[in-house]
């Protein structure tokens, strides 16, 4: 097994367990999206800063304007997913990042001047298709959230899903002048920035965090911090951002089963839906596994 694939697959873990943070904070201790994408950013930057001060590492002097820019981007995609996570339950919104193995796939050859073989094309068109049995059938009102058709969740995961693909090309060509470690800190560290000085808003001031709060911010900021890294690892080793992408795909199966074993120990369950849309959603997540089989073989 190639290292960018076995970094891809940590880093799906990583950051399905981190979108099902997302889903629990949400569901059983703040039902905001903005707070939440704020104070995990702000998580996220603690964790970095830490690692940052420790390390040692220094700012990338050479990459400030192209590291400002992926901070942008990584804000933006975050706060779409705490929209959709808000609007729809976490087994849909999650796998529907993988919308962004297809959107990655063209935006490439554009960008980055990828060419790949047919082989490969065609697992990011099977990736697509498993991600659209999310978005099959009649769902039920997302626990913790409102709304009663998962359209609009669909809509914000796919504006992420967008957001987190031009974040990929930005940060391939970005890695051409500083290392994955060094970047995926200050990428952190300047978002962390940015969501602080959201929280300034007056919207936010009637609300009162607890310590449980912030120890699941903080949490989050580690699992948000080593998925990053592990994926700008990844990206580096690769030739291409198009198979670590279908790699990262896994991230919705992930979260299915994480999402399963912590629901298990919960009083109220996170979600309910009817027998056969888990079925389309386990169809969903073979497909998604079907296309990282074909890209690597």
């Amino acid at each position: 097994m190639p290292d960018f694939v076995l970094y891809s697959i940590l880093a799906a873990i990583a950051l399905g367990g981190y979108s099902v943070l997302i889903k629990i904070i949400l569901r059983y201790r703040l039902c905001d999206a903005g707070l939440v994408t704020w104070g995990l950013g702000i998580g996220t930057g603690i964790v970095s800063l830490i690692v940052l001060i420790v390390g040692k590492y220094t700012f990338p002097t050479d990459a400030l304007l192209a590291t400002i820019k992926l901070a942008a981007l990584a804000l933006g995609a975050h706060w779409f997913l705490s929209r959709a996570l808000q609007e729809g339950d976490a087994s849909t919104v999650i796998p529907l990042l993988s919308l962004k193995i297809p959107l990655v796939a063209v935006l490439s050859i554009f960008i980055l001047g990828e060419h790949h073989t047919p082989r490969v094309y065609l697992a990011a068109v099977v990736a697509a298709i498993g991600v659209a049995m999310f978005g099959v059938g009649r769902q039920e009102r997302a626990q913790g959230g409102y709304g009663r058709h998962p359209f609009l969740a669909i809509t914000l995961a796919f504006m992420s899903a967008l957001l987190y693909a031009l974040l990929d090309q930005a940060a391939k060509q970005t890695l051409a002048y500083t290392s994955p470690v060094k970047l995926a800190l200050w990428v952190n560290i300047m978002t962390a920035c940015a969501c602080l000085i959201m929280l300034l808003h007056p919207h936010y001031r009637p609300y009162r965090l607890a310590r449980l709060d912030l120890v699941l911010f903080l949490l989050g900021g580690g699992l948000m911090f080593g998925g990053i890294m592990l994926f700008f690892h990844a990206l580096d080793l690769s030739d291409g951002v198009t198979i670590p992408n279908i790699v990262l795909g896994t991230r919705g199966f992930f979260a299915l089963l994480i999402g399963f074993t912590v629901g298990q120990a919960l009083k109220i369950p996170m979600e309910k839906q009817p027998h056969k849309i888990y079925l389309l959603r386990i169809v969903g997540s073979i497909l998604l596994l079907t296309g990282l089989v074909i890209s690597l073989i």
